[in-house]
């Protein structure tokens, strides 16, 4: 059993297969529906992983819970059918909102799926690439972006390289091979 900061922290830096179960539970004040969760292509399923409890049968919310890596300003209730605000820091995109529903939070509140991909000077230079559009030594690119490459002068795309525009995926991007 791990807990459900250590999955996001799992998800978030460590690639992990698609298809992959985990068992995790939630901190004090939130509850699971199944204490299971699966690594999707969109993240992991079920989403929310854990959901605040109630502070009154009338349906109103407590805290939501804590989201790593966002900014949040969390109110200490909320009523039903409202929406907690928060915002990702830079290169992360926001995906989904946390609603009081009934009592219970729901909907998506993820941060991390979207982790920005980094392309170093070092990593291009192994590989015999320069950026097709952009002379830089280093390049930020945020998730669902795509990364533009060329081969240096005198190489040419290798026999079993992956294409030269890359899209950044959740923190990872291929890069192709010149030779």
């Amino acid at each position: 059993w791990i807990g459900v900061n250590s999955l996001q922290y799992y998800m978030g830096l460590l690639k992990t297969k698609l298809g992959v179960k985990k068992s995790f539970r939630c901190e004090s004040g939130y509850v699971s529906q199944t204490g299971t969760a699966t690594c999707t292509e969109n993240g992991w399923i079920p989403n929310p992983l854990c959901t605040g409890k109630s502070l009154s049968v009338g349906g109103n919310c407590g805290q939501p819970p804590q989201i790593e890596d966002a900014v949040q300003d969390f109110k200490d209730r909320y009523e039903d059918g409202e929406k907690a605000d928060y915002a990702c820091p830079a290169f992360y995109i926001k995906e989904g909102d946390l609603t009081c529903t009934r009592g219970r939070w729901t909907g998506k509140h993820v941060s991390l799926i979207s982790e920005p991909c980094t392309v170093d000077l070092k990593a291009m230079d192994d590989r015999k690439l320069q950026l097709r559009h952009i002379d830089t030594e280093k390049i930020y690119s945020t998730h669902g972006d795509n990364i533009e490459f060329s081969c240096k002068r005198g190489y040419r795309q290798g026999k079993d390289s992956v294409p030269f525009r890359q899209r950044c995926t959740n923190g990872h991007i291929d890069l192709p091979v010149c030779v």
